[in-house]
């Protein structure tokens, strides 16, 4: 993909998702919370916000004109973790892995 947006699960002033694997800093972390200050950017920036909406969305420009977008909404109310992980040519893979339990 060319572009991804999306996955706010933590503050920052930037709307593009960044690419970073699968370390612990590096994924997007999506569970309520009923605590609405928190820090935007930098290190601090890696809790989770108040409330979890996990939609991707991921923009590919085709061989024609008019780009492909493609897009993804992960509903669980569960304690969720995603990964983006980037290879060469531009690939995106996405990870989602969310707990599991008696339901």
């Amino acid at each position: 993909a060319e572009a991804a947006y999306g996955l706010q699960g933590r503050g920052t002033t930037s709307s593009k998702l960044k690419i970073g694997g699968t370390t612990d800093l590096s994924l997007y972390r999506f569970f309520n919370l009923d605590y609405a200050a928190y820090p935007v950017d930098g290190d601090r920036a890696q809790g989770a916000i108040y409330g979890a909406i996990p939609t991707l969305t991921a923009v590919q420009k085709g061989a024609g004109p008019t780009p492909t977008t493609s897009s993804l909404l992960w509903v669980n109310p569960s304690d969720t973790l995603v990964a983006l992980t980037g290879g060469c040519g531009g690939d995106l893979t996405s990870t989602f892995v969310s707990e599991s339990g008696v339901i």
